[in-house]
C-alpha cells in the first residue's frame, strides 16, 4: 500500500518517470500535460490514481528501493540560541558531496530538501529531534505544501525575492492558522513589507548584507512590536555575536558557529 508521502517522496525524485507511468497507465489529467500541472495538484492527482498506479507495482517496488538505497545530500547549518544551545538546523540543498548549491530550480531544490530530509531514512541523523528551516518558493507556499509535513518539524522561510502579494499573504495566515511557523529570510526593511512582517514570527538578517550599525532603527521598530523573534545571519565573529545579541538578537547562524 503506497501512502501520500511514499508517493511525493518518489515524484520529488522522479517526476519525469511519474509523467511517463501516468501516461502508460492511461491515467489521463485532462487536457492539460501532467507536467504543466502545478506540484500540489500533481501530488493529489498521483495519490487519487493509485489503484491505475499499481498496475506498475514491480516498476514501484523496483523504485521504492532504488530511493531507499540512494545516498541523501541535505545541506545543514544549525542555528543556535543566545546560550549557544542548537535550536533548528537550516536544510539546503545539496546534489552531491560537494558544499555548494547547484543551478536548480527553486521548486526542485525546495522538493528534493523535503523529500530527503522528511522521507528518508536519515531524517533522525539529520535533525536530531530539532525542527529544520526550509526555504520555500512562492509556488510552494500558495500550494500549501509545507502541510505535507509536520507543523512541529518545518519552519518556512520565505524566500527575499517572494513579493508581498495577497495570494501569498493568504497563504502565509493559512498556514500560520496551522501552526506552521513563518520566517521572514535574508529581510530588507521597506513598507511594502509590512504584510509580512504583521503574519511572521521570525525575521532573519544578513549581517554581512546590512550590517547591525545600518539597521538599528529597523531593529527597534521590530522589537517594540514585541511578538517577533530576530535572528543574526552569517554572524562570522564571537565579536559580532555578541553585538547582535546587545541589540536584541536572540537566534544565531553563521561560520562562527558553524558551516554547513
Amino acid at each position: 500500500m503506497y501512502t501520500l508521502q511514499g508517493f511525493l517522496c518518489l515524484y520529488c525524485l522522479s517526476e519525469r518517470t511519474f509523467g511517463e507511468i501516468l501516461m502508460k497507465n492511461q491515467c489521463s489529467s485532462g487536457r492539460v500535460p501532467f507536467i504543466r500541472l502545478d506540484f500540489r495538484t500533481k501530488v493529489a492527482y498521483i495519490y487519487q490514481n493509485i489503484s491505475a498506479l499499481r498496475s506498475g507495482t514491480d516498476f514501484f517496488i523496483l523504485m521504492e528501493k532504488r530511493v531507499l538505497s540512494m545516498d541523501v545530500f541535505v545541506g545543514r547549518q544549525p542555528i543556535f540560541t543566545a546560550d549557544k544551545n542548537v535550536f533548528a538546523y537550516e536544510l539546503l540543498f545539496r546534489s552531491g558531496e560537494k558544499n555548494a548549491f547547484s543551478d536548480y530550480d527553486g521548486d526542485m531544490a525546495t522538493s528534493q530538501v523535503l523529500a530527503n530530509t522528511f522521507l528518508s531514512r536519515g531524517k533522525d541523523t539529520i535533525l536530531r529531534g530539532k525542527p529544520g528551516f526550509v526555504n520555500f518558493t512562492k509556488n510552494l507556499i500558495c500550494d500549501q505544501i509545507p502541510r505535507v509535513f509536520p507543523k512541529d518539524q518545518v519552519f518556512v522561510e520565505v524566500l527575499e525575492d517572494i513579493e508581498p502579494e495577497p495570494e501569498v499573504i493568504d497563504a502565509l495566515y493559512s498556514l500560520k492558522k496551522k501552526g506552521y511557523p513563518i520566517v521572514l529570510d535574508d529581510f530588507i526593511y521597506d513598507d511594502k513589507y509590512q504584510p509580512f512582517i504583521t503574519v511572521c514570527d521570525i525575521i532573519k538578517f544578513d549581517l554581512i548584507a546590512t550590517p547591525l550599525d545600518t539597521i538599528e532603527s529597523t531593529i527597534e521598530k521590530i522589537l517594540d512590536m514585541g511578538n517577533i523573534t530576530l535572528l543574526a545571519e552569517k554572524v562570522e565573529s564571537y565579536e559580532e555575536f555578541l553585538q547582535a545579541r546587545e541589540k536584541g538578537f536572540t537566534l544565531f547562524q553563521g561560520y562562527f558557529f558553524a558551516k554547513p
